[in-house]
């Protein structure tokens, strides 16, 4: 599905995972690693990936989103991978899809301009104070 896009040049990438893999927790590391190899591979460059831990969700298997939460954390030993924790905004674990997707998005550009492009927290911190 990456084909038609590696001629393009990417500076990293962000991935905002579905809940479809809490049924493949005990294997979901070594598929995400194989993920971001293909992907580095694919395009020759040892990009940054970052990405998005999964938000907490009544599920009918008691602690089926909490194995994948922490397979999603073992990715981080993976050079250039980083990942946003967003369970702090999320008011109903009724609805699997979280609705305040801004601040995911803000979490994931500051994760990006502080990791990949090198800005202080404080310059981060007042740049969207002030937007």
């Amino acid at each position: 599905m990456i084909a038609p896009l590696v001629n393009y040049n990417i500076a990293g990438s962000i991935w905002y995972q579905g809940e479809s893999n809490t049924t493949t927790a005990s294997s979901y590391t070594e598929l995400m690693n194989t993920m971001i190899s293909a992907w580095r591979k694919a395009w020759n460059n040892n990009f940054p990936f970052y990405y998005v831990q999964i938000a907490p969700y009544k599920y009918d298997s008691y602690n089926i989103g909490a194995l994948l939460r922490e397979a999603q954390t073992k990715n981080l030993a993976t050079e250039k991978t980083g990942m946003v924790v967003v369970s702090d905004l999320v008011s109903d674990t009724l609805n699997i899809h979280p609705t305040n997707k801004k601040d995911v998005g803000l979490r994931l550009a500051n994760l990006a301009l502080v990791e990949t492009y090198g800005l202080k927290k404080a310059h981060i911190k007042a740049r969207f104070l002030t937007l």
